[in-house]
């Protein structure tokens, strides 16, 4: 049930974040190298995400389990235990990760 509420709040966060991002559609065939995913992201100034070579975390939640994830080119799949698939369209900018997804668009900042 918790994960279903965290799940919740993430899409509308989402969807509430501007509806478009520049960076997203500069160039469809961006590759972004898996390398520059790694380590902590904020969401709203809370770190929210620690990338590493194979699994998200999600830091904020305790007890919350990882995630594994795959990235193809602008792609990342997140593989959720018990629900298909998810796919966010994503790019990276200095030091934000854009988001798109059927919810709407998402926007981290690197933890330093």
């Amino acid at each position: 049930m918790k994960a279903i509420v965290i799940s919740m709040l993430v899409m509308l966060f989402a969807c509430c974040i501007a509806s478009t991002n520049p960076h997203l559609n500069e160039n469809k065939n961006a590759i972004v190298k898996k390398e520059s995913l790694y380590g902590y992201w904020s969401l709203d100034g809370v770190v929210w995400l620690r990338i590493t070579r194979d699994r998200i975390y999600f830091v904020d939640e305790d007890g919350q389990p990882s995630v594994r994830y795959s990235l193809n080119k602008d792609t990342l799949t997140w593989y959720f235990d018990g629900i298909a698939p998810q796919k966010d369209i994503i790019s990276i900018l200095n030091d934000t990760l854009f988001t798109r997804n059927d919810e709407g668009v998402g926007k981290y900042v690197r933890v330093r």
